[in-house]
């Protein structure tokens, strides 16, 4: 609806245009939406969130780090390329 909103417009492409700009908080943390070049998809259509690190020690879950979702958005420009283009 956000997406809808922001385009104020039905019209397909208007609506993916409107997913842009679109952020949004969840459980997760906030969410920025983008696009997947590595997938040869050019239009805004996923989201990433922060992702939460940790590991098992002696039998417990440590949580360790977060790492915010534009920092996270640098590590898959780097490994995946394509820098600039999500």
């Amino acid at each position: 609806m956000a997406a809808i909103k922001a385009a104020n417009s039905l019209n397909v492409d208007d609506v993916m245009k409107g997913f842009e700009k679109l952020e949004f908080s969840t459980l997760m943390g906030q969410v920025k939406m983008i696009k997947r070049p590595d997938l040869g998809i050019n239009r805004y259509f996923s989201g990433i969130s922060p992702l939460d690190m940790g590991y098992i020690k002696n039998g417990e879950l440590v949580w360790d780090s977060q790492l915010q979702a534009d920092d996270l958005l640098q590590c898959l420009e780097t490994v995946l390329g394509h820098k600039g283009e999500w």
